[in-house]
């Protein structure tokens, strides 16, 4: 696969991750993300997972409304918010072997929340590239 190609492919993922939480339409993002094993409690499956995540998320955005008086709010994917970080790994320890390394800032209301989200990208020949994401703040 060429690199281009590569590219475009993890960007319309991670798109559609961004996507998928900021219109509440989890069951959109595709089945090659998956969220980083610290968020799986013994015998949880992706979907109980995210499920789990998007109960995180709008628990965060709910507590910033109402500590901050806003509304805070999970805005949709924007391109300049997606840093490419070429060559760098993820995790010592993970299982993805040779991988890239993807970070996303989300916004609301085009304000960058306080955290952000890290990608890991594993590419095997002939298949659509592993995804596996986590929050750092």
């Amino acid at each position: 696969m060429e690199q281009e190609e590569f590219r475009v492919m993890v960007r319309d993922a991670v798109k559609a991750l961004i996507d998928g939480i900021a219109s509440g339409e989890y069951d959109k993002i595709p089945d090659n993300v998956d969220i980083y094993k610290s968020w799986y409690s013994d015998g949880m499956t992706r979907d109980e997972a995210m499920a789990d995540f998007k109960d995180w998320i709008e628990g965060q955005l709910s507590l910033w409304n109402e500590q901050d008086g806003a509304d805070f709010v999970f805005d949709a994917f924007k391109e300049d918010s997606l840093d490419w970080q070429d060559g760098e790994d993820f995790d010592d320890d993970d299982d993805l072997g040779e991988t890239n390394f993807v970070l996303y800032q989300p916004t609301s209301h085009g304000e960058d929340i306080d955290f952000w989200f890290e990608f890991d990208i594993e590419n095997k020949e002939g298949e659509k590239p592993r995804i596996v994401f986590n929050i750092n703040f």
